[in-house]
């Protein structure tokens, strides 16, 4: 709870409170298995925060402003094998934009394996397989028929193996959706 207000209070003030829209944030904590993370690249017009001594990698994309698929995009290196988690949310807004969702589809690593990026393979339960996930929705998606929708107090997760100094690519396609 902690970490999630201290990523969100950083990544108001690293957009300088400018942003009226929405945007996404991807958070990688390798912070219960000791990694750290060193940033690759940063996501196209967006901002990374590093906190927990760098066990800790908030990424956020730039304010989504229309409703179209965008592409997210960021890399980091751990630093030695291990787990971390992956996780998948809406950035902080001031005003009305906290009634938007952001969309996650196709999401995908180089570096690192991603079970079921797309959402489209159901355990028994009619969840996506290998994610922690509140919501599903079929009308919206990318690719295939499913994605995901999260907010900043909503967010989805799975853990990922990394391995010590192989660089991981995250890249997802995004956008906003009205509440």
């Amino acid at each position: 709870m902690i970490k999630t207000l201290g990523c969100a209070i950083l990544m108001a003030l690293g957009m300088s409170l400018m942003a009226a829209e929405p945007a996404a944030r991807i958070d990688i904590d390798g912070k219960d298995a000791g990694i750290t993370l060193t940033l690759g690249d940063k996501p196209a017009g967006g901002n990374v925060v590093m906190l927990e001594d760098n066990a800790l990698l908030c990424a956020e994309s730039a304010p989504l402003a229309t409703t179209d698929w965008q592409t997210f995009s960021f890399s980091f290196t751990p630093s030695k094998d291990g787990i971390v988690a992956l996780v998948l949310e809406g950035g902080r807004t001031l005003g009305d934009n906290n009634s938007f969702w952001i969309c996650f589809d196709h999401v995908e690593a180089t570096g690192a394996a991603i079970v079921d990026g797309g959402f489209e393979t159901r355990d028994v339960t009619g969840r996506p397989v290998g994610w922690s996930i509140p919501d599903l929705y079929q009308y919206i998606s990318f690719k295939g028929d499913f994605c995901v929708r999260v907010r900043y107090d909503k967010p989805i997760q799975q853990k990922i193996t990394v391995k010590a100094g192989q660089t991981v690519t995250i890249k997802a396609k995004i956008r906003k959706i009205k509440a």
